[in-house]
């Protein structure tokens, strides 16, 4: 037993033993003798040396440098000293390295940066120069644009750099220097791209060429250039034919959307907004909405495109795209943007301060509101000066010394995720900002959530889910009169410091304020004073089942809900005197409004290409209800100051109301799709609705559209600098129905009218 234990220690030994003569015997010369083939194409260091120590058995020593170094070299040698090959690639690579018998040493040394100075002109490929273009050395921030006459400089950090240089409309060009200093780069016009996909009605995708209509889009990139708390000031300026108008630059400013101008004389002239496929109301869900949680938006600008939703799109189309986890790799994805802006206003209205005040100033011998009073240095008894004269002194930044700097910031983190059935995203934002008005803020809490599960191979059901809780404790308002804070600072005195004015403007707390002007407010008691609050709460989404019957057969269903609950206050304390508007035992006005919905809407889409034809039918319907109720309550004359409920208003001062509506629409809608070789199109689409609101004998109308698109650059040649010459041409017949109850002649929205005779009151039903 022994002795065998002794043999198996010999015979190990002896293995052991062998091994270097094994490898020595492999390659009998020294390694710097060897000469080396080898060809490779956009490799690592470690891979060129793995390579060589498989066929070559050449041992390679090398730190974490070596390992985490990105560039990638192409070589390509026959029966070269491996000698030569190491120093051609240690110039290259900033390595150095040293030889025993059987190892290559490798370590590595700093790149010297050396600094260039590059100019160079850029023009189109007329010659003509490019103003503005950007430069921008690869892969840095480091960049510069070009002048009026093309021109530019720019200092690199390196004489091997890349530049890359762009402008709107042209191809981005990538310029490596090599050690040249002058360059003169032409820039090649985009070509239309025939293939791009945009998202049209009913959330179909098609492509641009196709469509008779106009279209426009834009994608989240744009969208968030300057980040805003309302998506639809992203959109200003970068959609033709979509006219943004804000009722003024601080917080929560109502946004109003027009599509091609103003479409109706009485109406709401609001576009209709569409959410993932579902209607959602009009623009102002949009306020709600995080810009971060939209990847695209399709605006339908013409009758025929808007067609297939209806009496509600009879002013135009917003289609908006929410983010997914569809475009998610496999695993769990987080991704955070903070974004903080400042604001303040533009530019000041120029107020006189050459004369002080007349009629309205307390201490003023004018006899009219607008006659001028003394001038600077007149000697007059002023508001804080007890009773004395003194030398009147103007002040001229009143409006600056009001206003502030208003800053807004926005956080969003959002959790994506895919897995082999399904994917989903999570994000949550937060705004809280602080407008440039004094007093005034603005707070919004959102989550969406988006997912998507395959239940079997060709049934898909997904979900979008979105809630908000803007709210504010003080809102600016949005007018000018007498009921606003712009009215009392633009009538306040030159001769008045208004930071005088800002510590106590309370005479009495609660009860009357420190008054300088008659008619007017102490501008800081309207600040802190007047509130207008708001809280609000926001939800939509939807859950849809998507099934491919077959290759060319596909259905669809969903069932979508928006509700909307807004509750506003508006105070207004003791010795108010907006003017007009004046309250000297103050007001109290609170409303509460909610309003509902709900869509049901199916799908069927048919393709089929058959020779040259491609035909495209789809066939739908849609179930709307809509719901909403509000009630009101308030008046004059607070009992006790300081104090505000609706109990504490004097009796006979209260008033108070409420309203409900409802309606509901019924619509069956097809879409027939041609085309011919892929250069001729025509859509022909047609939808009949049923409203609640029209007597039953007129109830349903029918809306019908024709649109054409024949790409002749396709067929006939064209000159070069004609990339797409395309004629489109459409038709379509389109109207709205009304709101509730308003073709009852014996009722108004939202009460009974006196004319009803008294014994209908209780008998009379409205219908719906």
């Amino acid at each position: 037993m022994k002795f065998k234990n002794y043999l198996t220690k010999l015979f190990i030994l002896l293995i052991i033993s062998l091994v270097p003569i094994t490898s020595f015997g492999k390659n009998e010369k020294k390694i710097t003798e060897l000469k080396i083939s080898i060809k490779l194409e956009n490799a690592k260091l470690t891979a060129i040396f793995s390579k060589l120590k498989n066929e070559y058995d050449i041992n390679f020593s090398y730190g974490q440098k070596i390992i985490e170094d990105p560039s990638t070299y192409s070589v390509n040698y026959q029966n070269i000293l491996l000698t030569n090959l190491l120093n051609d690639l240690a110039s290259k690579g900033h390595f150095k390295y040293e030889v025993d018998e059987t190892t290559v040493l490798v370590k590595k040394t700093k790149k010297l940066n050396v600094q260039q100075t590059t100019i160079g002109t850029i023009t189109d490929r007329s010659g003509l120069p490019l103003i503005g273009a950007t430069i921008i050395e690869k892969g840095t921030l480091n960049g510069t644009t070009s002048d009026f006459d093309g021109k530019f400089s720019i200092t690199t950090s390196s004489s091997n750099a890349i530049l890359i240089i762009s402008f709107i409309g042209y191809q981005n060009q990538e310029i490596s220097i090599n050690g040249q200093n002058n360059f003169n780069i032409t820039l090649q016009e985009k070509v239309a791209d025939l293939s791009e996909v945009v998202i049209t009605a009913l959330g179909m995708k098609r492509e641009k060429k196709a469509l008779g209509y106009s279209v426009g889009e834009i994608n989240d990139e744009k969208l968030n250039l300057v980040p805003q708390e309302n998506v639809l000031g992203g959109l200003s300026s970068k959609i033709s034919g979509l006219d943004i108008r804000r009722g003024g630059n601080d917080l929560n400013n109502e946004t109003y959307v027009y599509i091609r101008g103003k479409t109706s004389l009485t109406g709401n002239d609001q576009p209709l907004v569409v959410i993932d496929g579902s209607p959602v109301g009009d623009t102002n869900v949009m306020g709600d909405i995080s810009a971060m949680d939209i990847e695209n938006i399709s605006v339908l600008k013409g009758a025929s495109a808007a067609a297939l939703y209806g009496s509600r799109a009879g002013n135009g189309v917003i289609l908006i795209t929410t983010k997914s986890g569809k475009n998610t790799k496999k695993g769990i994805g987080v991704n955070f943007n903070t974004t903080t802006t400042i604001n303040t206003p533009y530019k000041y209205v120029e107020l006189q301060n050459q004369f002080t005040n007349g009629q309205k100033g307390i201490f003023n011998e004018a006899t009219w509101q607008h006659w001028y009073g003394a001038e600077e240095g007149t000697p007059a008894v002023q508001w804080n000066s007890n009773g004395e004269e003194v030398p009147l002194e103007f002040y001229d930044n009143s409006l600056k010394d009001y206003f502030k700097t208003g800053v807004t910031t926005i956080n969003d983190v959002s959790v994506s995720g895919a897995y082999d059935k399904g994917n989903f995203r999570l994000s949550i934002s937060h705004l809280k900002g602080e407008g440039f008005t004094p007093g005034t803020e603005l707070q919004k809490i959102g989550a969406n959530l988006a997912t998507s599960f395959k239940i079997t191979d060709k049934v898909t059901v997904s979900t979008n889910i979105n809630i908000s809780n803007p709210n504010s404790d003080n809102y600016p308002i949005n007018s000018i009169g007498g009921d606003d804070q712009y009215f009392d600072i633009y009538n306040i005195a030159p001769h008045i410091n208004i930071n005088d004015l800002k510590d106590n403007y309370w005479e009495v707390n609660n009860a009357q304020q420190r008054k300088i002007t008659e008619g007017y407010n102490n501008p800081w008691f309207f600040a802190n004073e007047r509130i207008n609050k708001f809280d609000k709460v926001r939800g939509f989404g939807n859950i849809k089942l998507d099934w491919e019957i077959n290759e060319d057969l596909n259905a669809m269903a969903r069932v979508s809900n928006s509700s909307n609950s807004n509750i506003t206050e508006i105070i207004r304390p003791w010795s108010y005197d907006g003017f007009g508007s004046s309250k000297p035992f103050g007001s109290y006005d609170i409303s509460d409004s909610n309003s509902r919905e709900t869509n049901i809407d199916f799908l069927v889409s048919y393709k089929k290409q058959l020779g040259d034809f491609r035909i495209d039918p789809s066939v739908g319907g849609n179930i709307l209800n809509t719901l909403s109720t509000s009630i009101n309550g308030g008046g004059d004359n607070l009992v006790l100051p300081g104090l505000y409920t609706l109990s504490n208003v004097a009796r006979g001062g209260l008033s108070y109301n409420s309203a409900r509506y409802k309606k509901s629409i019924y619509s069956v809608y097809g879409l027939l799709s041609l085309s011919y070789k892929d250069y001729a199109f025509i859509d022909i689409t047609a939808r009949n609705d049923w409203s609640s609101t029209l007597p039953k004998e007129n109830r349903s109308y029918f809306y019908p559209s024709v649109s054409t698109s024949i790409l002749v650059s396709q067929f006939v040649d064209m000159p070069k600098w004609v990339s797409l010459f395309k004629v489109r041409s459409s038709w379509a017949q389109v109207g709205k129905d009304t709101s509730p109850y308003l073709i009852n002649p014996t009722l108004s929205q939202g009460y009974w009218e006196m004319i009803l005779p008294i014994p209908c009151l209780v008998a009379c039903q409205i219908q719906t």
